[in-house]
C-alpha cells in the first residue's frame, strides 16, 4: 500500500510541474500484481440509465371541453392555443431535449386548424395558396434538424389531401384528385415514409397508402377497403398496420403489410399502431368482442393477447423499448399504458399515441 501512495504522490508532483520536464522511469515505482488489482477495482461514478413514457391525448378540464395535452411519466404537461379553444394531440416525437406534438385546435372561424407545439409553443401549419375549409395533423418526426409533420387539409369544395410539412412548408401527397389522408410519419436520413388512404373514386372506398420522398405506392387491395394507419420501418423493410373491409358492409378485419404483402391478424378486429423489436413485430389495436364489448389487443407475430376487462376499452397505439413492450388503451375513466402486461393508469386521458425514449 507504501507503494501505491508514493505512486499517487508522484504523479501529483508530475502534474505540478511547470516545465513538464519527463521523469526518468526508473523514478517511478513498480506496483505489485496486488496494487495493480486495488487499481482496477477502484470504481467509475455510475452513468444514469432511464426511460421515458410519453402518453398524448386530450383531457376535459370541465364538461364539454377538449385540451390537448402530453403526459410524461404520468405527469400532465398542457398544450393550450393562446386563445384557449379546443384542441387535439396527436403524434408525438423527442429529440434531444426537444418535445414535438402533432395536433390540431378550433380555429378563429370554429374550424379545425393543423399545429404542431414544440416544448409547449404552439406553431400553426399554413397550406400555401389553396383554400382552406379545415386541416389537421396526426404525427411528427424528426431527422437531424428537419421536422416533418403529416395530416390532411380540406378546401372549400369539401376535397382532402395528404399533407406533408416539412419545416413548416406544406406539400401535397394526394394521390389522384380524389379524397386522401396522411396518418403516420417516420423519417430515417434522408428518406421520409408516411402511410394513410387514398380514394378510389368520388363515392366510396379508400386503399391503404404510403409514400416514400413523396412517391406514393397503393398497398395491394384484394378487398373493398382498407386503411394504414401506422408505420415502421427497420432497415430495408417497411410495416404498416392498418384496417380492411372485405365487403361493403362487411366486418373489418386487423391487418398489417410488410413490404407490401398483406397478413390478416384477426376479423372483427381494428390495427392502430405497429412496432418492431426484438426480432418480432408487434400490432397494438382492438378486439371487438360484440356490440358493446371491446378489449385492446396486441399481436406479436400474429399471436394475440387481450387486456383489460371485456367492456368499452380500445387499444390505441404500441411501441417497444429494449425487450419492454409498451400496448397504449383508452377506456372508462382515463388511459391505461400496459408494459409487458402491466398496466399504469394515467386520469382523465383520453389518449393517442405512445413513445418510449431511452436515456
Amino acid at each position: 500500500m507504501k507503494k501505491l501512495l508514493l505512486f499517487l504522490s508522484v504523479i501529483t508532483f508530475i502534474s505540478c510541474q511547470k516545465n513538464n520536464a519527463p521523469v526518468p522511469a526508473s523514478t517511478l515505482p513498480k506496483l505489485s500484481a496486488a496494487d495493480l488489482a486495488k487499481l482496477a477495482c477502484i470504481k467509475k461514478p455510475p452513468v444514469s440509465h432511464g426511460i421515458d413514457v410519453y402518453v398524448t391525448g386530450t383531457y376535459a378540464p370541465f364538461p364539454g371541453a377538449n385540451t390537448a395535452a402530453y403526459w410524461k411519466n404520468g405527469v400532465q404537461v398542457d398544450l393550450l392555443p393562446e386563445d384557449g379553444s379546443a384542441s387535439d394531440a396527436f403524434g408525438i416525437a423527442v429529440s434531444g431535449t426537444n418535445v414535438y406534438v402533432a395536433g390540431s385546435y378550433a380555429g378563429p372561424a370554429g374550424s379545425f386548424q393543423a399545429v404542431y407545439w414544440k416544448n409547449g409553443v404552439m406553431h400553426t401549419l399554413n397550406n400555401g395558396p389553396e383554400p382552406v375549409f379545415e386541416s389537421e395533423a396526426f404525427d411528427v418526426s424528426v431527422s437531424g434538424n428537419d421536422v416533418y409533420v403529416v395530416g390532411e387539409h380540406t378546401d372549400s369544395t369539401g376535397v382532402s389531401s395528404a399533407m406533408l410539412w416539412k419545416n413548416g412548408t406544406p406539400h401535397k401527397l394526394a394521390y389522384n384528385a380524389f379524397n386522401s389522408s396522411a396518418i403516420s410519419v417516420v423519417a430515417k436520413g434522408a428518406d421520409v415514409y408516411v402511410v394513410g388512404s387514398s380514394a378510389i373514386n368520388d363515392k366510396i372506398g379508400f386503399i391503404a397508402t404510403y409514400w416514400k420522398n413523396g412517391v406514393p405506392t397503393r398497398l395491394p387491395n384484394h378487398k373493398i377497403w382498407t386503411e394504414g394507419k401506422d408505420i415502421a420501418v427497420n432497415g430495408n423493410d417497411v410495416y404498416i398496420a392498418g384496417i380492411s373491409y372485405p365487403q361493403p358492409g362487411g366486418i373489418q378485419s386487423a391487418v398489417y403489410w410488410k413490404n407490401g404483402t398483406e397478413k390478416t391478424l384477426q376479423a372483427n378486429a381494428l390495427a392502430e399502431g405497429i412496432a418492431v423489436g426484438n426480432n418480432a413485430v408487434y400490432v397494438g389495436g382492438t378486439s371487438i368482442i360484440d356490440d358493446s364489448h371491446f378489449r385492446p389487443a396486441e399481436w406479436k407475430n400474429s399471436n394475440q393477447t387481450l387486456f383489460g376487462s371485456s367492456g368499452v376499452f380500445f387499444g390505441k397505439d404500441i411501441a417497444t423499448s429494449g425487450n419492454d413492450v409498451y400496448l397504449l388503451a383508452s377506456g372508462s375513466g382515463g388511459a391505461d399504458y400496459y408494459k409487458n402486461g402491466v398496466a399504469t393508469h394515467i386520469a382523465g386521458a383520453n389518449p393517442s399515441k405512445i413513445l418510449v425514449v431511452q436515456y
